[in-house]
């Protein structure tokens, strides 16, 4: 999150970091803006993939429109 948040300050911009969890458990660790749009970013530390990392990811564009 630091290493986000230091890149987007030496591009000249704001923060606009922000972390998203509902009353489903539906949650993203990073959600960042890029002109008007959000960008989810998913933070995971594992010796192997699995698809469930993208949980959140998933479920979170239908509901980017309501925000």
């Amino acid at each position: 999150m630091l290493e986000l948040l230091k890149n987007r300050y030496n591009q000249g911009l704001s923060a606009g970091l922000y972390y998203f969890r509902d009353s489903h458990c539906i949650e993203v660790d990073i959600l960042y803006k890029i002109g008007e749009g959000l960008t989810g970013i998913e933070i995971k530390s594992a010796a192997t993939w699995n698809s469930s990392f993208l949980y959140g990811l998933k479920r979170f564009p239908p509901l980017s429109a309501r925000l």
